[in-house]
């Protein structure tokens, strides 16, 4: 895998926190997001940040040169590695104990580095940030044991982990990784790749324990997403892979977390919002079809339904509207 480096910095071996934020084709939010890092931690305990480029053209690195920030680590990959490479390539180019996977929508507010940073010098698997409103957890750190095992976590977190709330300990990673080199690599295609944490919890270099912090540090910004041309891909194929990829250890919680995704995605909301992005890409509809072939038959019926009666129900809706004005 080739990559074109033109803002290096070397790392310091015994670094402890950098921020790493895969990019493509967003060049504005990616400058936000480095502005709300160097606003809210300047020097601040952060060795670097590194950004790891999927575009095929200049434009980021434009945007990064300018800022003239010497703590930044620009790497452009050769071609677009896609979604799920380019998040692993953290494990590469991290050489600090922490990293913070931040997505290039993403701000760091003002509380970011009062509630991080009090975590950084403590051994742990990986840094949680979720909601103030989430009802199973409070800040602190938890340790694996009965009360908290790894299946119980995935349980109640299977769905809580996205870009920008998840800090890693590298070191615990790579370790883990350099036993078994495609350890990760198997969540490629999945859009899951931060799935290391689940399988870094279960191996013999697990410290046994993580934190959790149940307070805003991060905020999102509303930009097109970049994987919406792959939007059924990922809500209707992919986690389907991600689950039957998880290790054996997690069967149990596998199945009750796909019945879950299942009464998730059997949402009239949801099912709707797949039948409008079929109305509008019709070349999907086949796709879709072949995606929810295994879903339990009654499911598979409320979509089918819905997906048939939304072109009528959208051309009455613009009649309606062409009425009332």
């Amino acid at each position: 895998m080739g990559e074109n480096s033109k803002l290096k910095i070397e790392n310091d071996s015994k670094s402890s926190f950098s921020i790493f934020i895969p990019t493509y084709g967003r060049d504005v939010s990616l400058k936000g997001s480095i502005d709300s890092i160097i606003k809210y931690w300047q020097e601040k305990d952060i060795d670097n940040i590194i950004i790891s480029d999927n575009n095929e053209n200049d434009t980021a690195f434009n945007v990064i040169d300018k800022l003239k920030y010497d703590k930044i680590n620009y790497i452009k990959n050769a071609t677009n590695i896609g979604i799920d490479r380019n998040l692993l390539r953290f494990l590469d180019l991290c050489t600090s104990r922490y990293c913070w996977l931040l997505g290039d929508d993403d701000r760091l507010n003002e509380n970011s580095f009062k509630l991080v940073h009090p975590f950084l010098d403590k051994e742990l698997d990986f840094i949680l940030l979720l909601s103030q409103d989430n009802n199973n957890y409070q800040t602190g750190i938890y340790t694996i044991d009965n009360n908290n095992s790894a299946n119980k976590l995935f349980i109640n977190l299977w769905d809580k982990i996205t870009f920008g709330n998840l800090i890693v300990n590298v070191t615990i990673a790579n370790k883990l990784r350099k036993d078994d080199p495609e350890v990760f690599n198997k969540y490629i295609g999945t859009s899951h790749a931060y799935c290391v944490i689940w399988e870094m919890l279960i191996s013999i270099y697990s410290s046994g324990k993580f934190a959790i912090i149940c307070e805003n540090a991060v905020d999102k910004i509303d930009v097109a997403k970049s994987w919406s041309s792959s939007f059924l891909e990922v809500h209707l194929m992919h986690p389907r892979i991600w689950y039957k990829t998880m290790p054996q250890k997690y069967e149990e919680a596998r199945e009750i977390v796909y019945k879950k995704y299942l009464a998730e995605i059997g949402a009239f909301r949801l099912i709707a919002s797949y039948a409008k992005y079929i109305h509008i890409n019709k070349h999907k509809k086949k796709d879709v079809f072949n995606y929810i072939e295994d879903f339990p038959l009654i499911l598979k019926i409320k979509m089918k339904v819905m997906f048939f009666m939304y072109p009528c129900l959208a051309f009455l809706k613009k009649q309606l509207n062409a009425v009332l004005k």
